[in-house]
């Protein structure tokens, strides 16, 4: 039996006589329909005319003859929330750890060029003979060498720890701050986003909430950011002792730390007991990334990776570009600089 409503597709080649010549600076030359508020795709016109141009994780698989994207707006996805502020915190880690680098080499560069101390005037005093003036002016040299390597990695260790507690502390304010958006745009009207907060939040939403979400694959690297990011913040016994109980390789500990004197608690402060690295830092976003494209797909139902473009506005923009790049073309043939 033959279907009652069958759906014609558009015909391309009456656009010419719609918009005249400049036919291609339309929406539906490549494809893109509005209907009713929402975008319609002809997928196999838009490849067709824009190949190579969509993220790795496009997907146009569908049931019906145009491809309709899952949410209208980029902000629709909570997803995109903590997307763009842990982008935000990579940014912002690799040009601090830049700049504290450059830091570290201009204060290397100045503490070793600090002579030894001259030993000339032992010399012709006649206290000391020619040989015992050379074994002491070296003697002294590499006592300024061993203390100038000493400073110098007290100094590095110091400035390292103040990049790392800033870069923990800048993180979990911006993925806090998503989490609270994020939860009153679904409803939420508390003033605390805490674990417990955020438990009771998505019970409602998911039901036992608190198993599910710590059954996601990369929960044990958010509990452990979290765990860290506590440490840092209170210096207490207890969140000592949670990270020595779940990541002990993440501690310096006397006796197992070579130049590490102190059992917790000491005059030391909670970041000079943590080993971290420029590496743990930068694989820390990645696997937050993760974890919360996790959460929100448990959450939100909002299926992982859509919210990098499975909403109207990206092929918008995408195809707005194509046409001003077209209108460019068209109507400025000599090629002339916008300002003339």
């Amino acid at each position: 039996m033959k279907k009652e409503n069958k759906v014609i597709r558009f015909n391309y080649s009456k656009l010419e006589k719609k918009y005249g010549l400049d036919y291609i600076l339309h929406k539906e030359y490549y494809g893109l329909f509005i209907k009713k508020g929402r975008l319609k795709i002809d997928t196999k016109r838009l490849l067709s005319i824009l190949p190579n141009r969509f993220n790795e994780h496009c997907d146009f698989k569908r049931n019906t003859v145009y491809f309709v994207p899952f949410k209208k707006c980029k902000k629709d996805y909570a997803m995109n929330y903590f997307f763009e502020q842990i982008d935000n915190a990579k940014k912002v880690w690799f040009d601090q750890k830049d700049t504290y680098k450059k830091i570290i080499e201009k204060y290397m560069k100045k503490e070793f060029s600090k002579k030894a101390p001259n030993y000339d005037d032992l010399m012709h005093c006649g206290i000391l003979e020619a040989d015992e003036w050379q074994s002491a002016n070296m003697m002294a040299g590499y006592i300024h060498s061993i203390e100038t390597i000493n400073k110098i990695s007290d100094k590095i260790n110091s400035i390292k720890s103040t990049l790392y507690l800033e870069t923990i502390h800048q993180i979990a304010s911006k993925v806090e701050h998503a989490m609270m958006l994020t939860m009153e745009k679904n409803g939420y009207n508390g003033d605390r986003c805490g674990r417990f907060d955020i438990y009771k939040f998505m019970d409602g939403r998911i039901g036992d909430s608190e198993l599910k979400i710590k059954k996601l694959p990369h929960y044990n690297d958010f509990d452990k950011f979290y765990s860290i990011w506590n440490f840092v913040k209170h210096n207490s016994k207890s969140t000592y002792d949670k990270i020595d109980r779940n990541w002990p390789e993440l501690l310096r500990k006397k006796g197992e730390d070579i130049d590490f004197e102190f059992d917790f608690p000491s005059e030391h402060l909670a970041i000079e007991y943590l080993k971290l690295s420029d590496k743990f830092i930068t694989n820390m976003l990645d696997q937050l990334l993760e974890f919360y494209y996790e959460f929100c797909e448990l959450c939100y139902q909002e299926p992982k990776y859509f919210c990098l473009w499975n909403y109207d506005e990206y092929f918008i923009d995408i195809v707005n570009e194509e046409i001003k790049s077209k209108r460019e073309d068209i109507y400025n043939l000599l090629g002339l600089p916008p300002w003339l």
